[in-house]
């Protein structure tokens, strides 16, 4: 597409969306997060066409929330995780608009935004390949620049995909989206809704024009769980409706992103569907992160497939958070086929009254080895919490060896780094770069002692919420300090 032809579609697009939003009242989906006021608020190039061309550029803040940037000293550790993750694994080739900062992948190029959307999709196409043999409509729910769309559209699966979002995202989705696809699609920014060959875009003052319409894939990746509670609520029970027959809900959030958001994942209302399949996100990128669940989801039965509700999924959801991903493999397969067996139960059940009673019992074991780990690493971080530090350094040191999650390695070894010094030489990591990478992105430096005795107390909360996870009560100073620290340099 020529430069001033896009100018004068992003333009239009914008004024479009703008008129649309002033003719329509408010509803029950409109209403924006602390969160993402922020982010808005960090946002000083959107409004100009600038900022639109290099949208994915480090340099510019026009997508804050939205994509992933990476610095120039950072580039090394995210190629290596990278070319980790998609070992023996065909890329895609991806569009270079946006002026995205290039990462060498193996043998090829992308960029970070590109590659953490293809590490879910690597999974999701074939997926939906395999159910629908057919050219299928599709729904997502906070598309943030579209770059979960390119994907999915760019695999030949899409008859129609419509997006729902907010103002300031919904001009960048649909520019983005022109910018690659051109005339491939009918482009409909704001209008009644067209369901063959056509990309569709609309606020969320227009959900109610939705309430006919039937799709095979809704997804949504985060923003249930930036929204408020009550906002993705209503989000899911529209879902519920809007499944075609065969249709799927692929959901990608984590919770109490901040507050308000969703506490719990049975708040989400889950229950309104049947569960396929749930794993842990397939590449965290922080260590003290709001972990996410993943769920494929399928429209409710009677015919006693599993339900997501009750004490277990907030359960599964918890050991997600606390870093515990793939040593509770032999559980999610569980879940998912209704077969859960004694000892996966017993597990359950006592990680419930960790977290919700504080209560740990170190005689108790599995004979599963990663029930047995997990429960290493959780006995380990709460005798910490609990200031026996002998005792947690030998729980810690029994589960690094035998870790499976990357990211609940990373916190084991940031504990074991304030007991033992020794550990601080050690990097003979588990699970590999995928660990290391978590630690550097830290900004842990190892060999400066001021910089990391801050840096531990400035985590110690964020450790004490990993077998404490409902811990009330005001937030620590040097915490607050922290995050206006890191407020002032965005």
């Amino acid at each position: 597409m020529q430069l001033n032809e896009l100018a004068h579609y992003y333009l239009n697009a914008k004024d479009v969306i703008k008129q649309t939003v002033d003719a329509l009242p408010e509803n029950e989906v409109s209403g924006v997060s602390e969160m993402w006021e922020a982010f808005f608020a960090n946002r000083t190039r959107q409004e100009e066409f600038d900022g639109i061309l290099n949208m994915l550029n480090g340099r510019y803040d026009s997508t804050s929330g939205v994509a992933l940037k990476i610095k120039d000293e950072d580039k090394e550790i995210y190629s290596r995780l990278y070319s980790a993750v998609f070992e023996g694994t065909k890329i895609p080739d991806c569009s270079m608009f946006g002026n995205p900062d290039v990462l060498k992948v193996g043998e090829i190029y992308s960029y970070a935004s590109y590659l953490q959307n293809y590490s879910r999709n690597r999974d999701l196409i074939p997926f939906c390949k395999e159910r629908f043999r057919r050219p299928i409509h599709v729904l997502e729910i906070g598309a943030g620049y579209g770059g979960m769309a390119e994907q999915l559209i760019s695999a030949g699966i899409v008859d129609s995909y419509t997006i729902i979002d907010l103002p300031n995202n919904l001009v960048l989705s649909s520019t983005y989206l022109k910018a690659v696809f051109e005339s491939s699609y009918e482009f409909n920014i704001c209008g009644p809704l067209l369901h063959s060959k056509a990309l569709n875009f609309i606020v969320p003052q227009q959900l109610q024009d939705l309430a006919e319409k039937k799709f095979d894939l809704v997804l949504n990746c985060d923003s249930l769980g930036e929204m408020p509670a009550s906002v993705a609520s209503t989000y899911i029970s529209f879902i519920s409706e809007a499944l075609s027959e065969d249709g799927i809900f692929y959901s990608k959030n984590g919770h109490r992103r901040s507050v308000g958001t969703t506490e719990k994942v049975t708040d989400y209302g889950y229950d309104r569907f049947d569960l396929l399949k749930i794993e842990p996100t397939q590449v965290p990128s922080l260590v003290f992160d709001h972990h996410s669940h993943v769920l494929y989801l399928k429209k409710k039965s009677a015919n006693g497939s599993v339900s997501v509700s009750g004490t277990l999924f907030d359960t599964i959801s918890e050991l997600f958070r606390s870093g515990i991903h793939y040593e509770i493999s032999s559980i999610l397969k569980g879940v998912a086929n209704n077969d859960l067996n004694a000892e996966q139960e017993k597990f359950l059940t006592y990680v419930k009254d960790i977290y919700g009673k504080g209560i740990i019992d170190l005689k108790i074991k599995f004979s599963d080895a990663g029930l047995q780990a997990a429960v290493d690493y959780l006995h380990g971080i709460e005798l910490f919490n609990l200031g026996k530090k002998a005792a947690a350094k030998l729980k810690l040191a029994d589960y690094v060896p035998q870790s499976r999650s990357a990211v609940a390695e990373a916190i084991a070894r940031f504990v074991l780094m304030q007991i033992d010094k020794a550990y601080l030489a050690d990097q003979n990591y588990t699970n590999g770069v995928r660990t290391e990478f978590l630690l550097k992105t830290m900004k842990l430096d190892l060999h400066n002692p001021v910089q990391r005795l801050a840096l531990f107390k400035i985590r110690q909360y964020n450790v004490r919420l990993v077998t404490r996870p409902f811990t009330k009560g005001d937030i620590p100073a040097a915490v607050k300090v922290k995050n206006l620290i890191m407020k002032y340099l965005r």
